[in-house]
């Protein structure tokens, strides 16, 4: 059984084919953690949605494919490092200095200047498409088809 998480993760990236396209597309931004007991730990960028159970099947097939061992897939979310030796030190840090606030100053014969009230914000950007628009636009559809979704109206209480 191979022990070297960066000889299968290699191994993995090059056994991915092109029925993966979201698996090729994401994986160069993550790295293997470890290899330990049969399990390979992906780390992977905090807004990656790769941990799913469809793609944890389909890498564990990869890996059984490129290795011969039915390796075991799980992922963590972090900073994603491929190699740990080629990263360069942090650069030293320099206290920056922050700027003060402007305090608005009393004039003598004018009294203590005034707050000024935070501006409004904006009012909601109205949905530019009617329902059945959206609902029928190709690109939502594929989406749908892709990610295994559905369309659900949620109302507010009372609403």
């Amino acid at each position: 059984m191979p022990t070297d998480a960066k000889a299968v993760w290699e191994l993995l990236l090059a056994a991915l084919t092109d029925a993966d396209p979201m698996l090729r597309a994401n994986l160069p931004n993550c790295s293997p953690a470890s290899l330990t007991r049969g399990t390979l730990r992906i780390r992977h960028p905090e807004n990656d949605l790769l941990d799913t159970l469809r793609n944890i099947a389909t890498l564990k097939a990869r890996l059984l494919t490129a290795t011969g061992y039915p390796l075991d897939v799980s992922f963590e979310a972090g900073p994603a490092v491929v190699h740990q030796e080629d990263l360069l030190p942090p650069p030293a840090s320099k206290p920056v200095a922050q700027p003060k606030p402007a305090v608005p100053t009393a004039s003598p014969g004018l009294g203590a200047a005034k707050a000024v009230p935070p501006a409004p914000s904006a009012p909601p950007v109205p949905l530019l498409l009617s329902k059945e628009d959206f609902v029928n636009d190709p690109a939502i559809r594929e989406a749908l088809e892709i990610f295994k979704g559905q369309i659900v109206e949620i109302r507010a209480p009372g609403a």
